[in-house]
């Protein structure tokens, strides 16, 4: 059984909504958990430290309605602002920052985490070659 996850910046209706839109973004696939399955939310503090106040308002507003909808509205609403990015479609200020906004705290919470990363094999470095032999 999985810890009850607790937030400095956000309550629990405004965390469910994250799951929720976490899972229709990364649903579990393979070997890979889904987003809620990762437990992954248990570092939002760290992504959200520095939302101007303003912002973290609008975000708890957006992610306490996100947590009430049925999870098919959810993913219905994020996919009609996928198909409007990805088409050039004009999508207006709003909703576009909705979408990147959305999007960063999901992927960045669960590629943060080190379990995705290994199983992908995927290790982060800095190339630095070319410093050694300009000298």
């Amino acid at each position: 059984m999985k810890q009850a996850v607790r937030s400095e910046y956000l309550g629990e209706k405004q965390l469910a909504g994250i799951n929720k839109i976490g899972d229709c973004y990364l649903p579990a696939c393979g070997e890979f958990p889904s987003f809620s399955q990762s437990g992954c939310i248990a570092h939002v503090d760290r992504v959200i430290a520095f939302v101007p106040e303003q912002d973290l308002g609008d975000l708890k507003m957006i992610l306490g309605l996100f947590a009430v909808l049925p999870k098919p509205l959810v993913w219905l609403i994020l996919r009609c602002l996928e198909f409007l990015f990805e088409n050039g479609l004009p999508l207006g200020t709003m909703p576009r920052q909705i979408r990147f906004g959305l999007r960063g705290i999901v992927f960045s919470l669960y590629y943060a985490s080190e379990d995705p990363l290994r199983k992908l094999d995927y290790k982060t470095g800095v190339y630095i070659d070319d410093l050694r032999h300009s000298n």
